[in-house]
């Protein structure tokens, strides 16, 4: 209900200062992408990084990724992580 679409969601768990997710919402418009961070102060770079760009199919969230189930249910398609230039995904069936 949030995007106002039936687009696929995937999330990146981590998103820190956001390079990543805004590429990949900025280069796949028919995918919804949401970044989920703990820590306020890297959520804050992410956030700066948009610099008034309308991405419409991008929410930052700033969250434990222990409550990922709470936050989100079974909404979830793709699951990112992104560390030290590895990507790992999981695509949820």
């Amino acid at each position: 209900a949030f995007f106002g679409n039936n687009n696929p969601i995937h999330l990146e768990l981590g998103t820190g200062r956001g390079d990543f997710i805004i590429n990949m919402a900025l280069s796949n418009p028919k995918i919804n992408f949401v970044g989920l961070e703990i820590s306020e102060d890297q959520l804050v770079k992410a956030v700066q990084k948009l610099n008034n760009k309308n991405i419409p199919n991008l929410a930052l969230i700033c969250a434990d990724a222990h409550d990922i189930d709470l936050i989100f249910g079974r909404e979830i398609s793709t699951i990112y992580l992104v560390r030290f230039h590895l990507i790992v995904f999981r695509h949820l069936s």
